[in-house]
């Protein structure tokens, strides 16, 4: 996101927004890594009380989410541009890496003292306080599911898994702290896989079940005719 036509030198000059950029590809990979966490859906919607309401409230809930996202990232860009993050744009700032753009870990634009910024980081630490177990959860129960569908998992494999999960992660907070390319690039090969890979595998697995089990394949068509 660039704002290289707004004239910095001037606190009361006009500040440029730009609404279009060439620049996407990496929101592009972000898009797709949003894509990738719909599949977490069906471990809430399974456990529904009202069943038949769950397209409903799923609309909602995806709705809410836009709505969510679209006024914190328009209020955050044009925020990020006010005079206040000068230095971050002008030649003569404290990050001359980070000329023209938002810096993709915007808190470190704040000065240490800020007192907003201290405020937002108690935020941020306790969103991500409330959101990491549950997509520890759903990714678990996915790995469970492809892997051991049939069979009780073991206390081991479950421990196994948690450090897993919690090490990745940490490991790129320690070593590679450039989040909006780890985003880019973990959202571009899971979407990449959802939208184009599995739909086929899954569409060739079933004309092959049809092929070689006919009767069973028309007992699943009719059971999620059933379950619909």
């Amino acid at each position: 996101m660039e704002s290289s036509q707004t004239d910095w030198a001037n606190p009361d000059g006009v500040r440029t927004i730009i609404l279009f950029n060439t620049n996407f590809s990496p929101l592009a990979g972000i898009l797709g890594c949003g894509y990738y966490l719909h599949t977490c859906a069906p471990s809430i919607t399974k456990t529904a009380k009202n069943q038949d309401k769950v397209g409903r409230d799923l609309f909602i809930g995806y709705t809410l989410v836009f709505l969510t996202y679209v006024i914190v990232g328009g209020m955050g860009y044009i925020g990020f541009i006010g005079v206040n993050f000068a230095n971050d744009f002008t030649p003569e700032g404290k990050r001359p890496d980070q000329l023209n753009k938002i810096n993709n870990n915007c808190l470190s634009m704040f000065e240490y003292t800020d007192v907003a910024a201290f405020i937002l980081r108690i935020a941020i630490f306790c969103c991500l306080f409330s959101t990491y177990p549950l997509l520890n959860q759903f990714l678990k129960t996915m790995i469970k599911n492809l892997f051991w569908r049939k069979e009780t998992v073991s206390p081991s494999i479950e421990i196994t898994l948690n450090i897993v999960f919690t090490a990745i992660p940490l490991m790129f907070a320690l070593f590679y702290t450039n989040i909006s390319t780890i985003l880019a690039y973990v959202g571009a090969f899971t979407g990449f896989a959802l939208i184009y890979v599995f739909p086929v595998m899954v569409h060739l697995k079933r004309m092959k079940l049809k092929i070689e089990n006919p009767l069973l394949a028309e007992a699943m068509d009719r059971n999620e005719y059933e379950l619909h």
